[in-house]
C-alpha cells in the first residue's frame, strides 16, 4: 500500500522519508513500506556474513546491508544486501551507493 497519492522525486522522497519510522523505498515515484519478516532477516544476515568474509580479499569489491540506491529520479531502492565489483563506484556520502551503470539509471528503462 502506497503512503502517498502523488508521484514524487528522489529528492522529495528523502525529505518525506525522514519522518517515517519504518523502512521504505521509492518505487515508480511512490513511497512503499518494506518491512521484512524475521525469517527473511535471518537469511539476509547469513548472506551478508558470507559475502563480508569473501570480500576481505584484495580486489573483491565492496558490500553492505540496507542503503539507499538511487536508480533514477523516481526510484530509490534499499536492497537487503548489496555488492559491487568495483569499490570505487561506492559513494561514501549520505547515500552510500548510486547506480550509475544500469539502463534505468541512464533513463533507458
Amino acid at each position: 500500500m502506497a503512503m502517498v497519492d502523488a508521484l514524487i522525486t528522489a529528492d522529495d522522497y528523502f525529505d518525506a522519508a525522514a519522518g517515517v519510522r519504518e523502512p521504505t523505498q521509492l518505487i515508480d515515484g511512490v513511497i512503499v513500506p518494506s518491512q521484512p519478516k524475521p525469517r527473511h532477516q535471518k537469511v539476509t544476515a547469513r548472506i551478508w556474513q558470507r559475502l563480508d568474509a569473501w570480500i576481505q580479499g584484495p580486489g573483491f569489491g565492496d558490500a553492505g546491508i540496507p542503503i539507499d540506491v538511487i536508480v533514477n529520479r523516481y526510484n530509490v531502492y534499499a536492497p537487503d544486501v548489496w555488492w559491487v565489483a568495483d569499490a570505487a563506484r561506492v559513494d561514501r556520502g549520505e547515500h552510500l551507493a548510486r547506480d550509475r551503470g544500469s539502463p534505468a539509471a541512464r533513463g533507458q528503462a
